[in-house]
């Protein structure tokens, strides 16, 4: 299966399954994007804060891989860019730690003859 016909086959199920079965409950879920066998997607509506939002998203990854046929990972969009700014901040303070501060006071100091 293509990789464009992968991602037709994902947005039809989570368009004709999915969204009416978590739409009837007050909830919802949409396709943010698709990097090779990993869907991100929103859910919002009832589904935010829900204690079982993690089950429903089990269960939407297996309703794609029994439509698909090989393995998905369903990973909300939320979880993935909170990780990416973790890493972003971190790599930042990895490299603020490696650079040493000048102070002021040793600038010169010693190159002005007294």
């Amino acid at each position: 299966m293509s990789q464009e016909a992968f991602e037709a086959k994902v947005h039809e199920v989570i368009e004709s399954t999915i969204r009416p079965r978590l739409q009837k409950d007050n909830g919802d879920i949409s396709v943010v994007r698709i990097e090779e066998n990993k869907v991100f997607v929103d859910m919002t509506g009832a589904c935010v804060g829900c204690q079982l939002a993690s089950v429903t998203l089990m269960g939407v990854q297996q309703k794609i891989m029994e439509a698909v046929g090989k393995p998905v990972r369903i990973i909300p969009a939320h979880a993935a860019d909170h990780q990416l700014a973790g890493k972003s901040k971190s790599a930042d303070h990895q490299l603020a730690g490696k650079t040493k501060p000048v102070r002021a006071s040793s600038i010169g100091a010693s190159a002005v003859p007294a």
